[in-house]
């Protein structure tokens, strides 16, 4: 099964792919399941891509609670969606070459730089 990291480094399987819909299984320190399953389908995807493609550039914003004004993760919270998402979503986004990522301070910005399949 494939694995990946979060942008501040915490292990993850998953099945499925970026361009559908995904199963996430987060691994503790050891590299052992959790025993959580988050399923992302692929309208959260898209919504999430289309979002970084109209903004070009934009926070993250990943905080359950509360998430930075005008970030990917306010706008999730918007469509009934768990900020937490972006934690696995971006980063194979990111392997696919959609998007880079980058720290400001304490806040992790994302930059569109398309995709060889677009």
């Amino acid at each position: 099964m494939p694995r990946s990291r979060t942008f501040t480094g915490r292990p993850f399987e998953y099945n499925g792919n970026i361009n559908n819909s995904l199963i996430v299984y987060p691994l503790d320190d050891d590299g052992n399941r959790t025993g959580t399953r988050i399923k992302i389908d692929s309208e959260v995807i898209n919504l999430v891509k289309d979002r970084i493609r109209e903004c070009n550039r934009i926070k993250m914003g990943a905080c359950r609670d509360n998430p930075a004004p005008n970030s990917l993760g306010e706008m999730l919270q918007q469509h009934g969606k768990s900020p937490q998402l972006l934690s696995y979503i971006l980063p194979l986004l990111e392997e696919d070459g959609f998007l880079a990522h980058e720290r400001v301070s304490n806040a992790i910005w994302i930059n569109y730089a398309g995709s060889k399949k677009e």
